[in-house]
Formats: C-alpha cells, structure tokens, sequence
C-alpha cells in the first residue's frame, strides 16, 4: 500500500493511433481468445426472453477500441411511430449507470482493491477542506454509498 492511500492496479495507456476523446471510437476485432464466447454472450444480453429482459443496445470496448456491438429493437414514441435502435440513438440509462458502478465497487471491494475507509486516490478529493468546508469525499465511503455521514463499524446487516 502506498502511503496515500491502496496501490492501484495501473490502467493500460491509449494504444498509439487511437485518439482520445474523439467523436467516433476506433473499432477493432475483438481478441481471439474471446471472439466466439463473445458472440454468445451479447446474444445471451439480447435474448428478450433470457433473464436480462430487453436489451436495446451492447457496446464492447477493449484496449480503447470497439471490439463488438449490438443493436436491436425499436424505442416507442409518444409523438411519432416506432424508431429502430442504432449506433446513433440515444437511450437513457436511468438508474441502471448507477447499479453497474456499485456493482463495480462492491467487485472491488471484495477484492481487496479498495478500502471504503481508506482515502481516496484522487488527490483533489483527499484534502479534507474543500474552500474551507470538510469535503466529504475525504475517503471512499460517502462518495461510494451517497451517504453524507461518516461510516460506523457494525457487526449487523442493515436492512434492504
């Protein structure tokens, strides 16, 4: 662990001749070893009858680059028929951005790869004062759960 808080596992840099931010992302195929189980698993995600109920789009993106993509179904309209999902419409993601990043965070977690009390590995957010008031992103925790009081250890679940 580094002084400032738990080493990170590094991110990978941009591949050269892949621009960052751009207004298309570079598409490549995607690695071999995934290629097959890849396809079964994005018709896994678009089976409108499998566990994960309709899917209107899936994008893959892998050192960067876009390396599978799936579109289907069509987006119902109060003022107009039907329009097909494609690479340029755009859906809302609700709450379900939400979902995915704590799903992301308890992952983490688990893994020993982030400590909620730990501070945070954004040196911004570290500073305990923020323009003089306590920031309340100091460590993880209210920045991970929303909560703007601090964590207290305890040996029983809270309720759902």
């Amino acid at each position: 662990m580094s002084p400032g808080g738990p080493d990170l596992v590094p991110l990978p840099s941009q591949p050269d001749g892949v621009p960052w931010p751009t207004t298309a992302w570079a598409e490549a195929p995607p690695p071999p070893d995934v290629e097959g189980a890849l396809d079964g698993l994005l018709d896994a995600v678009c089976d409108d009858d499998g566990p994960l109920a309709r899917t209107h789009a899936v994008v893959v993106v892998h050192r960067g680059a876009v390396v599978a993509e799936r579109y289907q179904g069509q987006l119902e309209h109060f003022d107009r028929p039907p329009a097909p999902v494609t690479p340029q419409t755009r859906l809302l993601s609700w709450s379900m951005a939400k979902s995915m990043l704590h799903a992301v965070v308890g992952l983490l977690v688990g893994d020993g790869l982030l400590d909620l009390d730990g501070p945070t590995a954004v040196p911004e957010w570290s500073d305990p004062t923020t323009r003089g008031t306590p920031s309340p992103c100091a460590t993880c925790w209210p920045c991970a759960t929303g909560s703007t009081s601090s964590r207290t250890t305890s040996t029983s679940a809270s309720p759902m």
